[in-house]
């Protein structure tokens, strides 16, 4: 699955929905080459593992 990134949510937020845990954020992260989850950019389209 794909989610284009917007300002109000992060990468908790999304890992909180699709894995009940928002402490998963980093597999997001991880999927998406992503460093540093707290520099993602508006529109950036994010894989969900």
């Amino acid at each position: 699955m794909k989610l284009t990134w917007f300002s109000q949510v992060t990468l908790s937020k999304i890992a909180k929905e699709f894995y009940g845990d928002a402490g998963k954020y980093m597999d997001i992260a991880n999927a998406n080459g992503i460093e540093n989850p707290d520099k993602i950019n508006v529109g950036q389209e994010l894989k969900i593992p």
